[in-house]
């Protein structure tokens, strides 16, 4: 009888190396658990970056290697700390998970963030409680709130959910007065969405952002502060007043700015929603963006740089998406260094430092890559940037972290 052969363990990747319920990150060593799309949960593993588990009961391999696309598998699992599950209340829907999708990896500054308002946020609402037998001191319950963020976290986010709407793209006409309604997740506001009647279901309520424009009237500029969950503002500024708005902008912590021109904007226009809150300006009457409004920048720009292909050295022939572009002061009169990311192959990140400029730990936590090297490159007075080196091949194609520094002037 010839021996029946075994069929292989089906693999799945864990792309995010945070928890879906309370939506911070893995430590090595933590118990976590792992969900298929078809809804079965793994039993509880250790984590450990790029290493895998085998779910025997399951024919599953978990392979935790954090990346989008991998070599092992095309298949997504989505993951959760152990103690976070148990506390979960209601399904784990794909509306649940379009929620809660981070578009992009937040520096690690965010999770100290969120952690800071929900621990004071908690320890008040503790300490205010009337079910407690007798008060504590404020230091006592701040320490105890600082043990329960977590588990805050994930009943919050449930919570949220639940005020959730089925995910459909909807339009806007320009024409017709236009309100924004909004919600708060965390200490940030979020746009919950845009309307062109007031709603009266919306969390923060709803505010007229632009009035109604005739046909004839010249279309405003639009601005958009988005974030890896949502967007954070949306701003109608006319088209004489763009320079100026922008030299005064409001600050939006974390956010990256999108600038569609009013010379682009028809009458109406496609807003993308998760089903709680809103994502992305998706296109304007069936015409996709052009490639510069869709490119973040981290300040407004009045007038976006046209992007370039650095392979072909043209203009790209794909719609970009999701792209993020960071600036740098390059050749002032006070830089005396330059501080370069590599992963070894591709430039992450160049930043500048000037001349008794006190250094800030948190630039350097920007960049999320999960492989990152930083080099510092001095200059020398007299000298400045001439080069940042490219290098590709027949086979490979990519960036190196090379600068060609002269003194000549």
């Amino acid at each position: 009888m010839n021996d029946v052969e075994e069929p292989s363990s089906q693999s799945y990747c864990i792309a995010q190396g945070r928890c879906r319920l309370c939506q911070f990150g893995f430590t090595r060593g933590e118990p976590v658990l792992a969900a298929l799309p078809d809804g079965r949960i793994s039993r509880e593993f250790t984590f450990r970056k790029h290493m895998s588990f085998d779910d025997t009961d399951m024919g599953v391999v978990f392979h935790m290697c954090l990346e989008n696309t991998c070599m092992f598998s095309d298949y997504q699992a989505v993951s959760f700390h152990s103690r976070c599950y148990k506390l979960h209340l209601h399904p784990i829907t794909p509306a649940f998970l379009a929620i809660t999708n981070y578009t992009y990896t937040p520096p690690v500054c965010e999770q100290r963030r969120r952690a800071n308002y929900i621990s004071p946020a908690l320890a008040s609402n503790l300490r205010n409680a009337a079910v407690w037998p007798s008060a504590l001191p404020s230091e006592l319950w701040i320490m105890i709130a600082q043990y329960l963020v977590r588990e805050c976290a994930t009943l919050t986010t449930q919570e949220l959910v639940q005020n959730g709407e089925t995910v459909e793209d909807y339009i806007i006409n320009l024409t017709q007065p236009v309100f924004a309604s909004y919600l708060k997740i965390e200490g940030r506001c979020y746009i919950q969405s845009l309307s062109n009647t007031p709603r009266s279901n919306a969390c923060e309520g709803s505010h007229l952002v632009v009035p109604a424009q005739t046909r004839q009237e010249e279309r405003k500029d639009i601005f958009i502060a988005v974030d890896h969950l949502g967007v954070r503002q949306v701003v109608f500024i006319p088209h004489d007043r763009v320079e100026q708005w922008c030299r005064s902008r409001p600050s939006v912590s974390g956010a990256w700015w999108k600038h569609i021109s009013g010379k682009d904007v028809p009458s109406t226009i496609t807003i993308k929603s998760d089903g709680l809150k809103m994502r992305d300006i998706l296109s304007t009457q069936n015409e996709p963006l052009h490639n510069e409004s869709r490119i973040g920048w981290q300040i407004p720009l009045p007038s976006p740089p046209a992007s370039i292909d650095l392979f072909t050295l043209r203009r790209p022939r794909k719609n970009i998406s999701g792209l993020r572009m960071r600036y740098f002061d390059c050749n002032t009169p006070n830089i005396v260094g330059y501080s370069v990311a590599t992963d070894g192959w591709d430039i992450l990140s160049i930043l500048s430092h000037e001349k008794g400029q006190k250094n800030d730990s948190s630039l350097y936590e920007d960049v999320t890559a999960s492989i990152c090297h930083w080099m510092y490159m001095p200059i020398n007075e007299g000298e400045y940037l001439t080069e940042i080196c490219r290098q590709t091949s027949n086979f490979l194609e990519g960036e190196v972290a090379g600068i060609t520094v002269s003194n000549k002037v």
